[in-house]
């Protein structure tokens, strides 16, 4: 016997047919509200990222304005110095001093002072890490480097370092930021540069030289 069944489904309820569209336009409408809610969440998050992103290079702007603001008004006050004879720039002992009360009450980085002749002193915030330890670091002969740890006064306490470098290639007139502030006889910001202070570093400067009453240069 050769059996071909047809198969009918079974009758559905009225009850199903009445709740069936409206799960059906639930689901829909959730749907429709995720995805839209999706999109509204990224271009929402896209909105914010751009805002922050705006708001830090503001800040980064600003911080770089204040900062090399700062160096600029110290290399200003530090050329009045020398003009007006207020700090003696022959002695290293109160210069280091000095320079070391500029960076702590104006919460900044390096101050330094070279002269033709090599001789050189900077008083800087160790490593360069914006930490409250204060050294000084001074070439008085060529081609050798002698490092300071200082009290909170200023003064020197101990050699922590002596360097011993290539003479021809540790003098200030060898340094961009006296090299291109000599040739501009101006106040300028350097080209970027390192330099090795015992440890490596990377820096940008705003130097000025200064000159005596007959034009010659002094430092």
């Amino acid at each position: 016997m050769i059996n071909t069944p047809s198969i009918f489904p079974r009758q559905i309820s009225l009850k199903w047919l009445l709740i069936i569209p409206f799960v059906l336009q639930i689901i829909g409408a959730v749907s429709l509200v995720g995805y839209l809610s999706y999109r509204s969440g990224q271009q929402a998050v896209e909105k914010l990222a751009d805002k922050l992103m705006i708001q830090t290079s503001e800040r980064i702007q600003q911080h770089l304005e204040s900062y090399l603001g700062t160096a600029e008004k110290i290399n200003r006050t530090n050329v009045d110095a020398f003009e007006t004879h207020t700090v003696d720039f022959n002695d290293f002992q109160a210069l280091g001093s000095y320079f070391y009360r500029q960076i702590k009450t104006f919460n900044h980085t390096v101050v330094s002072f070279g002269k033709p002749s090599g001789e050189f002193i900077a008083a800087s915030r160790k490593k360069m890490n914006n930490s409250a330890e204060f050294e000084i670091y001074e070439i008085l002969h060529p081609g050798k480097q002698i490092n300071y740890d200082l009290n909170a006064e200023g003064k020197r306490i101990k050699i922590t370092d002596i360097l011993h470098h290539d003479s021809t290639s540790n003098t200030p007139n060898t340094f961009p930021w006296y090299v291109e502030a000599v040739k501009a006889g101006k106040q300028v910001w350097s080209s970027i540069y390192s330099r090795n202070l015992g440890y490596e570093v990377i820096l940008i400067s705003v130097s000025t030289p200064l000159y005596d009453a007959q034009k010659n240069s002094q430092a």
